[in-house]
């Protein structure tokens, strides 16, 4: 996975400088990237420019189709700073804003969510949350993220000390590897 990164940040890396500047989907897409390569410093000026784009007046009529997006990412930074309550509202406008095609950011928001029910001690949602994760990925044939999605579900039931139920879902998880 690491590989795909650094492929893509190449060929992102030739991208002349006012494209980007100007493109709010260049700057979420090196957003993205970076978070994921858990790298925020350098996430930082993307996600200052998508600030600014997303601020001015006409931004809710010329980013439409980014805003659901922009939710989840700011959902998934709000997690990162330990501000859950903010994270869980936000990733819950993202998954009411997303469109169903947008398969990945709504597998990564649904993740961010479980994230947030868990650290609420809020495990019935938690693990709903993490279901919706499984069945997202399940559908678009993405495993990894589907078994990602069940070990976290299974962190979420021990954690309430469901130690019955987190074997169901370490099987799961096995027959699906």
């Amino acid at each position: 996975l690491k590989a795909y990164f650094k492929t893509i940040e190449d060929w992102l890396a030739v991208i002349p400088f006012p494209y980007i500047q100007e493109s709010a989907r260049l700057n979420m897409t090196f957003a993205w990237m970076f978070l994921m390569r858990r790298d925020p410093r350098r996430a930082g000026p993307y996600l200052e420019r998508l600030q600014i784009l997303f601020a001015s007046p006409e931004a809710g009529e010329k980013y439409a189709e980014l805003q659901g997006e922009w939710l989840a990412l700011q959902s998934i930074l709000l997690g990162a700073q330990g501000k859950v309550t903010e994270s869980r509202e936000a990733a819950e406008q993202a998954l009411n804003s997303l469109p169903e095609d947008q398969v990945q950011v709504r597998i990564m928001t649904y993740m961010g969510l479980a994230n947030a029910y868990r650290q609420l001690l809020d495990y019935d949602r938690a693990t709903q949350a993490a279901e919706a994760m499984i069945v997202e990925s399940h559908r678009a044939g993405d495993m990894a993220s589907e078994i990602f999605g069940l070990s976290f579900q299974g962190l979420i039931v021990l954690q309430e000390g469901k130690l019955h139920s987190a074997c169901e879902v370490a099987s799961r998880g096995l027959r699906l590897a």
